[in-house]
Order: C-alpha cells, then sequence, then structure tokens
C-alpha cells in the first residue's frame, strides 16, 4: 500500500484511507474475532465481532474526518501536489534502490 492517511484509530482497529484512492476506505483490526463462512451459493461472507466501544470510536473518528462530509470527494480525480509526489518517489527510492540503479534524477 502507498501513502496512508489514519482517519480514526484505537487499540484494535486502523480506519485510513490510501492517498491515491478515493473509491474506499480500509479497516484493519488487530486481536479481533473473526468469523469467515462459505455460503451455499459459493460466495463468501466474513463476519466481524467489533466491540461496541471500538465501533463507536470508529465511527466518531469517519464523521470528524474531512472526507465523510465531502460527499463530492468520492471517486473524483486525485489531485497531488509535486512536493507530495517527490516526497513519495524518494521515500520509495530509499525503499527499492534495485529499481533506480540505471534511473538519472531529472529535476
Amino acid at each position: 500500500m502507498g501513502m496512508q492517511k489514519t482517519l480514526s484509530q484505537g487499540e484494535t482497529f486502523h480506519l485510513f484511507e490510501e492517498a491515491l484512492d478515493n473509491t474506499k476506505i480500509y479497516l484493519e483490526f488487530e486481536e479481533v474475532e473473526l468469523d469467515l463462512r462459505i455460503r451455499r451459493n459459493g460466495r463468501s461472507m466474513v463476519r466481524l465481532s467489533i466491540p461496541i466501544e471500538e465501533w463507536r470510536h470508529i465511527v466518531s473518528g469517519w464523521q470528524q474526518s474531512t472526507w465523510s462530509s465531502d460527499s463530492r470527494r468520492d471517486y473524483s480525480p486525485i489531485n497531488i501536489s509535486k512536493e507530495d509526489f517527490d516526497n513519495f518517489v524518494d521515500r520509495f527510492r530509499k525503499k527499492h534502490p534495485e529499481v533506480f540503479e540505471n534511473d538519472e534524477q531529472i529535476d
């Protein structure tokens, strides 16, 4: 995954968005009960047991995020500044220098 922006976070969960994807949000859990079942028609179903206190925290964090109150942002074109893009490339270059072995830096 790329650049994550936290919308809400607690001891057992992390609700976040990816900087270059405005079509979905992501919810990660640690140490939360998970129940996976296969339906007769072959479709999968995931059922999560979320403590009510954590759910309230998740919802509250979402409601306080700028995205929750701006539906124009849903599926709209992604805008990223040159500075943010350059920072992303620099971080990527440090993690994966082999990708840039034969590359000259362009300013």
